[in-house]
């Protein structure tokens, strides 16, 4: 990313909160609407602040599993 667009990555920043599905969120994850959910919201920013990257995820909550490992040299 960085030789392509002259971007360097700063920091990131991640939540997760608990939830609810929504009925699009339930058919997606072929779960009951109302069923228990986590979403996951990240936003990654440049060494200007910019930010380069936002996601927000919305996981099962019977089949979550997590694991991050960041390295930077």
């Amino acid at each position: 990313m960085e030789a392509e667009y002259n971007v360097t990555i700063h920091y990131a920043e991640e939540e997760f909160k608990a939830s609810i599905a929504k009925q699009s969120d339930a058919e997606q994850l072929d779960i009951p609407e109302g069923a228990p959910v986590l979403n996951l919201e990240r936003t990654t920013y440049s060494d200007h602040n910019g930010i380069v990257e936002f996601t927000l995820s919305v996981a099962r909550a019977d089949q979550f599993h997590y694991k991050v490992v960041h390295v930077r040299n």
